[in-house]
């Protein structure tokens, strides 16, 4: 196959390319909050494009002499992937290698499983969901394993996959609302090289911030013990306002959270904001100002990684609780399919929904 050589002058004073940590943390700074805002610094495929690096160094780094950066590229019969050998900056002892992954065909399904103490729907509709940024819903190969609610249960599901995928390997997500079983899933996981993450403990452990509460069936946090000694008598808190927001119909988000919710039966919560279909940095910033003034929480479900980034850090300027539910379970999907999401809002849809896009299609006269 042809290959080609591009090399990149940068004006003066010349501009230099920045080593990927430092990139990296550059373009996806540390946010404080809830564990989940941490996310965003672990090394995503999909973050790791020549692109990137040569269109942010300008607003980066400045040197004092002119620097010349090259660019080698080829494509390789690797499934029409095109690989990015290296990437040199001149003044970097060693050069930078990187796999740029275009979007040339769908990913090869691997194998799926959706873990829960309950029925198992929630992590099937964010497996699902999830998914969808990747290939068809039809193609997944997920499979539910409901009703796990103890260690040896814990155990026995682990080993069982672990049986049935050998060494090709397997992806859990689970939705236990025991930490302590969460914790042995992710023990059980680890022994046995099988990824895995944890769809449902981000949520709770923002709502234990939050309500001040603990979930039903944990020990009592300092803030219960507080609230009983201090506010007996005082008048009822209203509950806390939540917004599940979503780019797409909001299903997901709201499920759940219905999960989370039913883990706080003393918190007073019975409804809470929907907003669907959410698609611009306008509508964000008001409902992180709303959740803000209100000093609610901000759960949702965004497709792009930039609109997720965005909410994060508006949540914490206008200071509201927030959780990403969804990027996590993307990048962790990344990392075990090797294959970067489209983040598209819905992702890959089927022929019913094309056949309906269709519908929409109408021909007008030019003004």
């Amino acid at each position: 196959m042809a290959s080609f050589m591009c090399s990149i002058r940068p004006s003066h004073p010349s501009l230099g390319v920045l080593p990927i940590p430092s990139l990296l943390w550059r373009i996806l700074p540390p946010h404080a909050g809830n564990q989940v805002a941490h996310t965003e610094n672990r090394l995503s495929p999909s973050l790791i494009l020549l692109g990137v690096g040569i269109c942010f160094a300008p607003m980066l780094r400045r040197s004092n002499q002119r620097q010349t950066a090259s660019t080698i590229c080829s494509r390789r019969p690797s499934g029409g992937r095109a690989q990015v050998l290296q990437a040199v900056a001149v003044d970097e002892p060693e050069p930078l290698e990187f796999e740029v992954t275009p979007w040339a065909g769908l990913v090869e399904p691997r194998p799926m499983y959706a873990v829960s103490d309950n029925t198992g729907g929630v992590a099937q509709h964010l497996v699902e969901a999830a998914w969808c940024q990747f290939g068809f819903a039809e193609e997944a190969q997920l499979t539910v394993c409901p009703s796990v609610r103890t260690a040896a249960e814990v155990d026995a599901v682990v080993k069982k996959i672990s049986d049935e995928c050998g060494d090709s390997g397997a992806f859990i997500i689970f939705s236990l609302a025991s930490s302590e079983l969460g914790l042995r899933m992710q023990e059980a996981c680890a022994k046995q090289s099988i990824s895995c993450i944890d769809a449902l403990q981000p949520l709770l452990v923002t709502m234990e911030e939050s309500l001040g509460q603990s979930r039903l069936g944990s020990e009592p946090i300092a803030a219960d013990a507080t609230k009983a000694a201090t506010t007996t008598d005082a008048p009822a808190q209203p509950p806390l306002s939540i917004y599940a927001v979503s780019d797409s119909t909001g299903s997901c988000v709201m499920e759940i959270l219905g999960r989370g919710v039913s883990s706080f039966p003393s918190s007073g919560i019975e409804e809470v904001t929907l907003c669907p279909e959410v698609r611009s940095v306008e509508e964000i910033r008001l409902i992180a100002q709303a959740a803000g003034e209100e000093n609610g929480l901000v759960a949702f479900t965004f497709a792009s990684t930039g609109m997720s980034r965005f909410m994060r850090q508006r949540c914490e300027m206008e200071g509201a609780y927030y959780v990403d539910l969804y990027q996590p379970i993307l990048l962790a999907l990344e990392i075990y399919l090797d294959y970067p999401s489209i983040g598209v809002p819905g992702g890959y849809v089927g022929s019913d929904a094309i056949a309906a896009m269709k519908q929409r299609w109408a021909r007008k006269p030019v003004i």
